[in-house]
């Protein structure tokens, strides 16, 4: 348990690096993307619907729980800086953010610690509102058989390199245990660089597991960070699984992590119900988190989701969908990432776009926000504290494609009806289908239609819903490739248009 003194003197450093590093952001959305982006939305919307408000975004500290989360990934080897960006997190309204502790960047010489550039970022999330999880990951050139200090480094392996990595683990749970809730060991554990001694993963695995038991008992431990989401025999996930309970130490797992990035956000679930279904079976008490995922905002020959034709505009689809595709199955969900990352620090040439803030590459500071930021500030806002999901896809709609949901604020009781067409990779346009649809036990009074990527509010005419019993038609709703939202107008706060 931390000691009174030490609570102190983080909460100290926690108020010290924050206002340190804090300037007023920018949020105007007075750049061309975002201009385009809510003019065509408008635009697209039928004449019989009036344009009245705007969503009220709220910050991280408004906000008490939520299951969405931010990546906060690659500090450690300094392709982005938390000075630039960190301004702009408290605003965003995620809970969580994803840290990589950076094993290299700590300990440069042998045995010697310095935790400070880790210590500036998790104190000054922590003042934002926000909870850090750090990943465990990431070898050390300076030990003989210690891997890289990037995905393809590999795992440590040498019996000094082993011995230093579990020092490593000890001396960084002793230090952030008083801060840190959450820690993931290892990223995409189940690639082939770090599968190239049999049951590597899982050694490595209990290792560490054990001294962050010891150390902070209570903590939440997190597993395998799956690149490839299966769970057939020859899976990472089943041959840990296996060994772990050969070892009788599958109680040091409270989660797995996932990774994803498929081109129509709204895919790859299947997979998702095969894991749990095995975890269900072998592993009951495990939690499944999203822990990366995200789409570019152009079309890049590297990375995730390379070769394919990206705009901001359906960068901030594709994230919304992604996000509430998850949100809507109760998983945690950390979307990658906070900024735009230069993984190319001599030549600044190589920038992977999947951040939600554009940066300057020469020295990482931030030029503006993406429409992505504001649509995903949008969904952190209302998808949070008492509002819960309930019956997905149950609809009935003369639309083959469309994903729905409800949404029920247990503190007001208000409900709220969430729906997009899933068909495809999200496009660059705005064009909407008119489609009827009947949401069986959805009652709602006075509502009004809120599209999320813009937060913007409309007014519906009367002729739009007839309520029958306990289920309400929506006739001629625009249902287009990202999502919006038929609710309650108190189910969250908006502001008038004509009102400051």
């Amino acid at each position: 348990m931390p000691t009174l003194s030490r609570c102190l003197t983080s909460a100290i450093l926690v108020s010290a690096a924050y206002l340190q590093a804090e300037t007023p952001p920018d949020l105007s959305t007075d750049f061309e993307e975002w201009q385009l982006a809510e003019k065509g939305i408008i635009e697209s919307m039928p004449d019989d619907y009036q344009l009245v408000g705007r969503l009220t975004p709220r910050d991280a500290t408004q906000i008490s729980s939520s299951l969405l989360g931010i990546g906060g990934e690659t500090m450690d080897r300094d392709f982005t800086r938390f000075e630039a960006w960190s301004p702009y997190l408290k605003p965003l309204g995620a809970k969580r953010i994803r840290l990589q502790s950076g094993w290299a960047k700590t300990e440069t010489q042998k045995g010697k610690y310095d935790f400070a550039w880790l210590d500036r970022i998790v104190d000054g999330c922590l003042a934002a509102g926000v909870q850090p999880w750090l990943s465990l990951s990431y070898g050390n050139p300076i030990y003989e058989g210690a891997g890289g200090t990037g995905l393809g480094g590999g795992l440590p392996h040498s019996t000094e390199a082993l011995q230093a990595w579990e020092n490593y683990v000890r001396a960084s749970i002793q230090h952030f245990g008083d801060r840190v809730e959450t820690y993931e060991i290892w990223n995409e554990a189940d690639l082939k660089h770090n599968q190239s001694q049999a049951g590597a993963y899982p050694r490595l695995y209990e290792r560490t597991a054990r001294i962050i038991r010891e150390e902070q008992p209570d903590a939440t431990i997190l597993a395998l960070a799956l690149a490839y989401v299966h769970a057939r025999p020859d899976s990472g996930l089943v041959d840990f699984v296996e060994t772990l309970a050969a070892h009788d130490t599958l109680h040091l797992v409270d989660g797995i992590t996932v990774h994803g990035y498929p081109a129509n956000p709204d895919h790859g679930f299947e997979r998702h119900a095969e894991v749990q279904a095995y975890l269900s079976q072998h592993l009951p008490h495990a939690v499944i988190w999203q822990g990366e995922t995200g789409a570019p905002s152009e079309r890049a020959p590297k990375f995730a989701l390379k070769n394919l034709d990206w705009t901001e505009l359906s960068q901030a689809k594709w994230d919304l969908r992604r996000a509430l595709a998850h949100w809507s199955r109760e998983i945690p969900f950390s979307l990658f990432s906070i900024s735009e990352m230069n993984y190319d620090q001599q030549h600044f040439d190589i920038l992977n776009t999947k951040g939600k803030l554009k940066i300057r590459p020469n020295d990482l500071s931030i030029e503006r926000p993406k429409i992505s930021y504001f649509s995903y500030r949008n969904a952190c806002s209302l998808f949070a504290d008492q509002r819960v999901p309930q019956k997905r896809d149950t609809a009935i709609a003369n639309h083959s494609s469309l994903y729905s949901f409800k949404i029920h604020d247990r503190a007001n009781g208000k409900q709220g009806f969430v729906f997009w067409d899933a068909a495809s990779q999200p496009g660059d346009r705005f064009e909407a289908q008119r489609t009827d649809i009947v949401a069986t036990d959805l009652s709602l009074q006075n509502p009004v239609l809120l599209d999320l990527l813009s937060g913007l509010v409309w007014s519906l005419p009367e002729a739009t819903l007839a309520q029958f019993g306990p289920s309400l038609s929506l006739y001629d709703m625009p249902v287009w490739d990202s999502p919006r939202v038929i609710a309650d107008a108190q189910l969250f706060d908006w502001t008038p248009l004509n009102q400051p």
